[in-house]
C-alpha cells in the first residue's frame, strides 16, 4: 500500500474538493486545517503503478493545476493503513443519533434511549462525513420527529453505503427500499445492513427507469446525487413521489442551489397543488426540502 501526500492553498482545497465529490468513491481525500484554511490531499494506491494514472485524471477534472510535483510518496505497512482509516473517520451525532466506526462500537457510548449506526471504516464512501450526506441524515431524524407516525415508505436515490436507507429503518420508519447502479454499492449497503442488524431495508441494483416501471410512490425521497443529473433525472424523481410527501436533493453546491430549486418547483406545480420549499446549508453545499401534499 502506498501514501501520496501533497500540501494545498485554501483556494486549492476547494476546487480539488468539489471534483472529488464529483468522482467519488476514489483514493483521494482532502484534510484541512480549520484555522490556517491550508491543508493536504492524501492518496492511498493498493499498486504504485496506479499512482500517475489517477494524478493525470485528477488534473484532467481539475479548474487549477494539482501540484503533483511536489507530493511525497511513501510505502506503508498493513497496520499503518488500518490506522489511517481509524484516525480519519470519528462518531459524529445529531440530536438522539449517532454515527459510529464499527471498531468504536465498544468504546462509544450510546446513552440509553438513542439509535447508533454503525459504519464499516474499510469503506471508502458514504461514511456521512461529507456535508451532503450530514444534510441528508440530520433532515431524515428531523423528520421522523416531526411526523405523526412512522407508516412512511423511504427511498435513498444512489445509496452509497446504504447509510440513509439503513438509518431510515434503525429510526423506525416502516418500509425502506435503496436503489444505486453500482453492484460494489449495493453489496456494500446490504453488508452494512447486516452489521446494524436491519433485516426489513431492501437495497436494489438499478436506476430510476426501473422503479417508476414498479408504479410504486414513496413518502420520502432522499436523492444526494450531482445537481445536473437531479435536474436530468427529475421527471422520474418526481413521478415516484406520493401525494403527500418530501423530496430532498442534496450533492448541490451553493452556487447551484437557486437555479435546482427554480427548475424542480416549476415542475413540481404541474403535480402538486401545495409546494413548500426549504433550503438548509453546509459549508458550500446546499439540500433543497420541498413538502409536497395534493389537499
Amino acid at each position: 500500500m502506498y501514501k501520496v501526500s501533497l500540501d494545498l492553498s485554501e483556494k486549492q482545497i476547494h476546487l480539488i474538493e468539489d471534483v472529488l465529490y464529483e468522482i467519488a468513491p476514489s483514493n483521494w481525500y482532502i484534510l484541512q486545517n480549520r484555522f490556517l484554511s491550508n491543508g493536504k490531499l492524501e492518496g492511498f494506491f493498493e499498486h504504485y503503478s496506479d499512482i500517475e494514472e489517477s494524478m493525470m485524471e485528477l488534473n484532467n477534472l481539475c479548474t487549477v493545476k494539482v501540484p503533483f510535483e511536489s507530493s511525497k510518496i511513501g510505502k506503508l505497512k498493513p497496520e499503518d493503513w488500518t490506522n489511517a482509516y481509524k484516525f480519519h473517520f470519528k462518531p459524529w451525532s445529531f440530536k438522539n443519533f449517532h454515527w459510529i466506526p464499527l471498531w468504536e462500537k465498544n468504546t462509544f457510548i450510546v446513552p440509553e434511549g438513542q439509535k447508533a449506526f454503525y459504519i464499516d471504516p474499510s469503506v471508502a464512501f458514504g461514511t456521512g462525513t461529507h456535508e451532503t450526506t450530514k444534510l441528508c441524515l440530520q433532515r431524515l431524524v428531523t423528520l421522523k420527529e416531526n411526523l405523526n407516525e412512522c407508516n412512511h415508505s423511504v427511498l435513498d436515490v444512489g445509496c452509497g453505503s446504504g447509510i440513509i436507507a439503513i438509518t431510515a429503518e434503525l429510526l423506525g420508519f416502516s418500509e425502506v427500499l435503496g436503489v444505486d447502479n453500482d453492484l460494489d454499492a449495493i453489496r456494500v449497503s446490504r453488508e452494512n445492513a447486516c452489521v446494524n442488524n436491519c433485516p426489513k431495508v431492501e437495497f436494489k441494483q438499478g436506476d430510476l427507469v426501473d422503479l417508476i416501471e414498479t408504479q410504486i410512490q414513496n413518502d420520502l425521497i432522499f436523492a444526494n446525487i450531482q445537481a445536473d443529473v437531479l435536474v436530468n433525472n427529475s421527471e422520474n424523481l418526481i413521478g415516484l413521489l406520493s401525494t403527500h410527501s418530501h423530496l430532498i436533493l442534496s450533492g448541490i453546491l451553493a452556487n447551484e442551489a437557486s437555479e435546482v430549486e427554480n427548475f424542480f418547483e416549476e415542475e413540481l406545480k404541474l403535480k402538486f397543488k401545495s409546494v413548500k420549499t426549504e433550503l438548509e446549508k453546509l459549508n458550500e453545499w446546499v439540500a433543497i426540502i420541498f413538502e409536497l401534499s395534493n389537499p
